[in-house]
């Protein structure tokens, strides 16, 4: 067989590259096929990093045989601003896997990013642990976690459904709470209303933190997990715990130099993270002579032994 691998030249080769996506993982999904297929189509039409270069493509002949959608980020770490070529959605039709046809593709897609980016970043499932250790990928993220038990507390605050008009203000809140953290990535209007439509795709409630009829803040969780929370000073931690009365326990995905951890003085909280070089959110920096190991990848972006975090809204 001969494969001919590109960039996606027409709207055509887009909607038969989607097919596959959704093809090969809905699977994995926990919803039906039509629901899958609209969290998909969000992603890729509603998205305002796609590009014309954005999806790369493995053919035989007109059929689309594998795919690689890559969506540009810019993205800090440590003080340092990188253009970031996000790679998702890689997948290989199934009759067409032990082919090489992977390889082939990440060597494509690494060569598209090498002109526009600094570096490459991917957030890889449990299933293909190892995997892309071999591109020249080392995982870099300490996923960071903060478990609270919590307790009864008062609070002067609500909590409102966020809307458009809530999304300049969040924000600003988003990057003065989040950008001195590494794994920071920079927002814009049109993708803080993805986010919106995404929480309502995911039934995730983005709500935001009001007092005395003014919004102070925003938090976005599901159950007992917050994801995401920013807020001003006229808020304390303690008073969104006390949304969280019905749990005994309250888990916040942050970074432990994030500002709300600073105010979870005597309460019972348990700060966890764990690292994982072989898989979970991954990068490799481009334009160097050869791939390089985890230790000089942790060495070029400057956070060994230092944490780093990407919120669930800034995964691809």
């Amino acid at each position: 067989m001969t494969f001919k691998v590109s960039t996606a030249k027409s709207n055509s080769e887009l909607v038969l590259a989607l097919d596959l996506v959704c093809q090969v993982f809905f699977s994995r999904a926990n919803v039906t096929q039509e629901i899958f297929r609209s969290h998909k189509e969000l992603d890729w039409h509603n998205f305002e990093f796609f590009e014309k270069d954005s999806v790369v493509v493995a053919k035989d002949f007109n059929k689309v045989v594998g795919v690689i959608r890559i969506v540009y980020r810019v993205f800090h770490i440590e003080g340092e601003v990188y253009k970031t070529a996000g790679f998702t959605d890689v997948c290989v039709n199934d009759k067409y896997r032990g082919k090489g046809i992977s390889r082939i593709m990440m060597e494509y897609a690494n060569n598209v990013a090498n002109t526009k980016c600094d570096i490459c970043l991917l957030f890889a499932s449990k299933s293909v642990d190892y995997y892309y250790n071999r591109y020249g990928f080392w995982g870099v993220s300490t996923f960071n976690k903060v478990i609270i038990k919590n307790q009864i507390f008062k609070s002067n605050t609500c909590f409102q459904s966020a809307i458009n008009q809530n999304l300049d203000y969040f924000d600003y809140l988003y990057n003065k709470k989040y950008s001195n953290l590494n794994g920071f990535m920079e927002r814009t209007a049109k993708y803080w209303g993805y986010i919106l439509e995404k929480c309502q795709q995911l039934k995730i409630k983005f709500k935001a933190i009001v007092v005395n009829n003014r919004v102070c803040g925003y938090c976005i969780y599901k159950d007992n997990i917050i994801y995401e929370i920013s807020y001003n000073s006229s808020v304390d931690i303690k008073d969104i715990l006390a949304h969280f009365k019905t749990y005994h326990e309250v888990l916040m995905e942050i970074d432990e130099q994030h500002y709300a951890v600073s105010q979870l003085n005597l309460l019972d909280v348990t700060l966890c993270s764990r690292s994982c070089i072989f898989g979970g959110h991954m990068i490799k920096i481009l334009n160097t002579e050869g791939d390089l190991d985890v230790k000089d990848t942790l060495d070029f972006i400057k956070v060994k032994n230092k944490s780093i975090n990407f919120s669930k809204f800034n995964q691809f």
